[in-house]
């Protein structure tokens, strides 16, 4: 059975829980003493970067900075796989 993911089923599910992580973490909480953080420790900078940006830009929460950050790093490695991809055709070609 194949199951579709849908915008709800998406955002309802470790965004919001990156997001009371990054808050517990900007009001000074410490990951692993002060709350369960189940994440190895770099990962708290990708936590982090959605977490400040929608603290100081008013308007903008979590999860749609989490998507948006996500959508653009996802386009990003598209372009790089396809430019790479052209590279080695071209190699290979003799051009």
């Amino acid at each position: 059975m194949v199951q579709l993911m849908t915008p709800e089923s998406v955002l309802r599910g470790d965004p919001e829980l990156f997001a009371s992580h990054s808050d517990a973490i900007l009001d000074g909480a410490i990951p692993y003493l002060d709350f369960e953080f189940e994440h190895l420790p770099l990962s708290a900078v990708a936590i982090l970067i959605p977490g400040v940006i929608s603290r100081v830009i008013p308007g903008l929460d979590y999860v749609g900075v989490f998507v948006l950050i996500g959508t653009l790093l996802t386009v990003a490695l598209a372009l790089v796989v396809d430019r790479i991809g052209h590279q080695v055709g071209d190699t290979m070609a003799g051009r």
